[in-house]
């Protein structure tokens, strides 16, 4: 941790600080405290409560360190805050610098069309439980919500069972060893007899590991979801658009679009971002980077709305099980394929309750000549010309038993649906 500090940022974080406690402070509502008494959970939840988020100071990683650190040494004594520390900090404290912090990264701050969409909605939120970089960034692109962060904090986890057992959350992400710790709390509430608990990991997660949670949770579905998304994630396409052209897309009426570019040129392709007011599992989609690249159309499609074209993606490759999958060629031999439209979103999944093995799933979507037919696609077809490593096809790995894969047929893909896949 940075222990570095001007005078500038230290009075800023003091200010966001004290203004956040004022704000928790200064209304407690019977219910909670009565309800929630022997958790210690006692403040009130509510976005009426919620600071006007324009009004907070920007922040980095380290002011808001800072300021936790320094409140703490203030009460405990110098020297006494250790880095990674939280133990005795209280759920007002995370919940408030994570929840209503404008973190200065390099997504900036929500757009004001996003801010203006989201304070007009009541909306729910999710639980995270883990210290990892990946949910940290997830913290801190969702604004306004009902959103509670636990810094890997066994003490935490009663309030966060309670918290979970008020709202009815029926999905966690979590990590591994956060998930383990919460398993107690949770049974004394009764939370996991509806848990699914959903695991996003930054790198590969045994299932070895997963099936221990499982034996923790019997009343729980254990999924570890890992998704590539490539093509239509954004929008829809018209029928009045021209069909030969399968990347333009109209937005979905809840869909805010940015394209963030290098150096900020307007007629060069960016990657696409993407807010939504439509819940994915709990949360909106609130700045959420697809790596995909798209521009925008000068040309206006017959119904009058604006075409995003769709014209790459960031993302080149993917590991799984170990093994390195190159996109490119997928699209390749997709793209070889007459009657498949090449955009695709990649789905890997461990379902304890029906498999134990990982399934890679291609999702195709099927031009309208080949809607009724039987046959789409086999399996096979993809698996032998889609090259892994050292020149062996996924269908030696397959034969192998290393891995399972199969191929859905789709209509349509569900542009906002349970996407778990967060930059």
């Amino acid at each position: 941790m940075n222990e570095i500090y001007t005078d500038e940022e230290r009075q800023s974080a003091l200010r966001f600080f004290n203004d956040f406690l004022k704000s928790v402070a200064g209304d407690e509502n019977s219910y909670y405290r009565d309800k929630y008494k022997q958790a210690g959970f006692d403040w009130k939840l509510s976005i009426e409560n919620f600071i006007d988020i324009e009004k907070i100071p920007v922040l980095t990683n380290d002011n808001i360190d800072m300021a936790i650190r320094m409140h703490y040494e203030s009460i405990h004594g110098p020297g006494s805050w250790k880095d990674n520390f939280s133990g005795l900090l209280t759920i007002e404290e995370r919940y408030g610098f994570l929840n209503f912090a404008k973190v200065s990264d390099e997504y900036g701050s929500a757009s004001q069309k996003t801010l203006e969409i989201l304070s007009e909605r009541n909306i729910s939120g999710a639980i995270t439980l883990t210290p990892s970089s990946f949910t940290n960034r997830l913290a801190r692109v969702c604004r306004k919500l009902k959103l509670l962060h636990i810094i890997g904090d066994p003490h935490a986890m009663k309030y966060t069972a309670v918290l979970a057992d008020y709202l009815k959350i029926d999905s966690l992400i979590a990590s591994y060893q956060n998930a383990l710790n919460l398993g107690k709390e949770m049974d004394i509430t009764g939370a996991g007899e509806y848990i699914k608990f959903i695991f996003v990991p930054t790198g590969h997660l045994s299932f070895f590991r997963l099936q221990n949670l499982s034996n923790f949770y019997p009343h729980a579905v254990v999924e570890n979801a890992y998704r590539i998304i490539g093509g239509n994630i954004v929008g829809y396409r018209c029928r009045k658009a021209p069909y030969e052209d399968p990347n333009l897309f109209h937005l979905y009426d809840d869909m805010f679009v940015e394209l963030l570019r290098e150096g900020g040129a307007i007629r060069k392709p960016g990657n696409i971002i993407v807010s939504s007011i439509k819940k994915h599992g709990f949360l909106p989609l609130v700045r959420y980077k697809t790596s995909d690249l798209g521009i925008w159309e000068d040309e206006i499609c017959a119904c009058g709305k604006k075409f995003l074209r769709v014209v790459g993606s960031v993302d080149k490759e993917f590991h799984f099980e170990g093994i390195k999958l190159d996109i490119a060629q997928l699209k390749n031999v997709l793209f070889s394929i007459h009657h498949v439209d090449f955009q695709f979103q990649i789905h890997v999944t461990e379902l304890f309750s029906q498999k134990n093995k990982a399934t890679l799933r291609i999702s195709l979507e099927y031009l309208d000549d080949k809607a009724n037919s039987k046959s789409f696609i086999d399996p096979d077809h993809i698996a032998n010309r889609w090259i892994i490593k050292r020149n062996f096809p996924l269908k030696h790995f397959i034969d192998e038993g290393l891995i399972q894969f199969d191929v859905k047929k789709v209509q349509a893909f569900e542009a906002h649906g349970d996407i778990f896949v967060w930059f």
